[in-house]
């Protein structure tokens, strides 16, 4: 398959379906489910309410959030052990998540370091995370504490109402991996590696063997890997596709890496910015690039559908409804533009959120 043109800047969005032949949309299934990480946590502050709504606004299939057992038992999202970063300090410094209460850590807001709209913004329960999933949406669970968090994380999936093909728990502590299979078998549970580095070789440390041998220790459904395509490449993921694994890569918002694993089928990409991350790309050709509406003429920046579809439609060509596309909805706001169709030219189409055109916000 030829590897579509690098994008410039404006254009630097994830591109993770597959390229279809003309006239066909890619597979559904073959798409890998698009994690918003920490929520949509480019354009809204990371595990906090606000991200984990915006994930779903902007098309996530899944969202992915961090969580910690609090000093009276209450689970919490976020990412570090304390609450200095996000709360517009130094990490390390602020309140310690285990150690503190919930009324304690209440005290605290997480939204105004990343835009002054978002203050106010409070650390949420997993509880209330949970809460902003929809029918068609699933989460993934990351523990950041030690295995005594399980019997309590128990409870609040089965108190969430979730079912649970809704619901994976991902850790990078086999030990919590294994604690979650006995606890939940009926959810899935993944192990996760970034494949530490060798600083003199610059190399990772970690091998396929020790990679199957964890898994199997921890009674993991899946792995959670490093985007890494000189390391982590199609035999890697061919390996443990052959020993029955879900694999999934984080934290992808480069377009060229974006597309290596969505060729290889892989089960989930996690990214910051799920807003631009569900694209097509179709051939078209080059007298209806001149039909275009002004400033969008150029294959590498985002056109929306509907121009296209106009284009499509001075041009002679026939155009057709986005139904039936599959329950993502790709491409929603607009026709979809149905062959054949010379190939000649890539187009980028996105969905528009609100109206704004992606790489433009």
């Amino acid at each position: 398959m030829t590897r579509p043109p690098t994008l410039p800047p404006l254009a630097a969005a994830l591109l993770l379906t597959l390229a279809a032949p003309p006239g066909h949309a890619a597979a559904d299934e073959a798409d890998p489910l698009i994690v918003a990480h920490r929520g949509a946590s480019h354009d809204a502050p990371e595990n906090t309410l606000a991200a984990f709504r915006l994930a779903w606004e902007q098309g996530a299939d899944v969202f992915e959030c961090d969580v910690w057992l609090t000093a009276d038992d209450r689970i919490v999202c976020l990412h570090d052990k304390t609450t200095g970063r996000t709360a517009g300090g130094d990490k390390g410094t602020g309140l310690s998540v285990t150690a503190s209460t919930l009324a304690q850590l209440r005290t605290v807001e997480v939204g105004a370091w990343k835009h002054e709209r978002f203050r106010g913004e409070p650390i949420p329960l997993l509880a209330d995370a949970l809460a902003t999933v929809p029918a068609h949406g699933r989460v993934f669970v990351e523990v950041k504490d030690t295995a005594r968090i399980v019997p309590r994380l128990a409870r609040v999936l089965a108190e969430s109402g979730l079912r649970p093909d809704q619901l994976t728990v991902i850790s990078f502590d086999a030990r919590v991996v294994a604690a979650s299979k006995a606890a939940l078998p009926e959810v899935e549970a993944h192990w996760l590696t970034g494949f530490k580095i060798d600083q003199a070789t610059d190399t990772p440390t970690v091998e396929l063997d020790q990679v199957l041998a964890t898994l199997a220790l921890a009674q993991a459904d899946g792995l959670g890997a490093r985007a890494r395509p000189d390391h982590f490449d199609a035999a890697f993921v061919a390996a443990l596709r052959d020993h029955g694994y879900r694999v999934n890569v984080w934290t992808v918002n480069d377009p060229d890496v974006a597309r290596f694993y969505a060729d290889l089928n892989v089960d989930a990409i996690t990214t910051d910015r799920p807003a631009l991350s569900r694209f097509m790309t179709i051939t078209i050709a080059e007298d209806v690039l001149r039909l275009l509406p002004k400033g969008t003429h150029d294959p590498a920046l985002f056109i929306r559908p509907t121009e296209l579809s106009g284009a499509m439609k001075k041009a002679g060509l026939k155009v057709g409804p986005t139904k039936g596309l599959g329950p993502r909805g790709l491409n929603r706001r607009g026709d979809f533009v149905f062959g054949p169709v010379p190939t000649r030219a890539i187009i980028y189409m996105g969905i528009a959120h609100k109206g704004d055109r992606p790489g433009h916000q």
